[in-house]
Formats: structure tokens, C-alpha cells, sequence
């Protein structure tokens, strides 16, 4: 799945950009709890919940930029 960024609320300037586009990645631990987690931009695997402020998905994102300009 693939999230853009559209704030900064848990992150610092050198984790993500807002209007990045991000892959969340999945896996499972050695106990069988399975979370996301996504690469930032200064290199770390950083966790992604599912209900975070700070993303969007890229289809949500899309439909937002269509409605902005009136498609």
C-alpha cells in the first residue's frame, strides 16, 4: 500500500515530507503480531498505524487533487 504525507505531527523534519509518497510494508514478528512499518527519509523503518493523522492513501490523495480542480 502506498500513503502520502500530509503532516508532521509524530515526526521530525529529517523522518518524512509532506507530499511524499511513502510504502507501507508489512510483517510479521517472531510472536506472529504482524504491523507495517515504512521507510523514512533519513533511511529508518519507522511504524505506520493504520488510523495515523499524518498520511493518506495515494487513492485518497488522487481524489483529493481531482476535486481540487474540479474532475
Amino acid at each position: 500500500m502506498k500513503v502520502v504525507c500530509v503532516h508532521k505531527n509524530r515526526f521530525s523534519e529529517k523522518e518524512i515530507t509532506i507530499g511524499k509518497t511513502y510504502e507501507i510494508i508489512q510483517y510479521e514478528d517472531s510472536y506472529g503480531d504482524v504491523g507495517n512499518y515504512f521507510i523514512s527519509d533519513d533511511g529508518f523503518e519507522l511504524l505506520y498505524f493504520v488510523n495515523d493523522k499524518d498520511f493518506i492513501t495515494l487513492e485518497q490523495h488522487r481524489e483529493q487533487q481531482l476535486n481540487k480542480i474540479g474532475i
